[in-house]
């Protein structure tokens, strides 16, 4: 009956939703009439050569023995934290004014 023309008619009109939207054209642009071409002009050779695409990494110096540098690094005592201040150690919570003070003091 008519329940079965409803699956039906649903299918097919995803069916042709998939269609489309898994197709290459659906996501490439269109060009009308209206549009004028771009001309491409392409470098010369030389010019590639002399500036590459990326610029070139620095990485610093070499490193001889990577893994006795990283056992050094575990070896050695690791740096504290900074220290956590509060406005009420510091005597004051509450008072705006002085808590700017002692941001542009510090």
């Amino acid at each position: 009956g008519k329940n079965r023309w409803r699956v039906v008619k649903f299918n097919r009109s995803v069916a042709f939703l998939v269609a489309t939207l898994c197709s290459a054209q659906a996501f490439a642009p269109v060009r009308t009439g209206s549009q004028s071409a771009r001309v491409v002009t392409s470098l010369p050779a030389a010019d590639v050569a002399e500036s590459p695409l990326a610029p070139l990494t620095v990485w610093g110096e070499e490193i001889d023995d990577i893994r006795a540098t990283q056992e050094k690094y575990k070896a050695a005592k690791k740096p504290d934290f900074a220290p956590t201040l509060s406005a009420k150690e510091l005597k004051i919570a509450g008072d705006k004014d002085a808590q700017l003070q002692y941001f542009k003091d510090n």
